[in-house]
């Protein structure tokens, strides 16, 4: 845990261990939000709240064309949604929770051939 990012890839954080990490994260100073690093499908990610998202871009209009942007290199998360995509999905925390969250790969997913 570095100044609000919590790690949630270890496979013996238990409930108890990430509520205590989560808390003292944040007690950090302007810590209003937390980024969770996490795995999926044996790849690094960084999960942000959709506000703390579009609060970090510098408003709603900036975070569409970040996510528009991130999508377009292959570093954003999607999950299809009627005939377009969802720039939020689900993942699970280690207290059980399940959460929707913007998911930024920390690698551009490889294109299929």
């Amino acid at each position: 845990m570095r100044h609000g990012f919590i790690d949630v890839r270890s496979p013996d954080l238990s409930r108890l261990r990430f509520k205590l990490r989560r808390r003292r994260a944040l007690r950090w100073n302007d810590a209003r939000a937390l980024v969770y690093v996490g795995g999926h499908d044996g790849r690094t990610e960084f999960w942000f709240t959709d506000r703390w998202f579009t609060e970090v871009a510098g408003g709603a209009r900036r975070a569409a064309t970040l996510k528009e942007e991130l999508l377009g290199v292959g570093r954003l998360e999607t999950y299809p949604r009627g005939e377009g995509v969802s720039y939020v999905v689900k993942r699970r925390l280690p207290d059980g929770s399940r959460s929707y969250f913007v998911v930024v790969r920390a690698k551009r997913k490889k294109p299929l051939r």
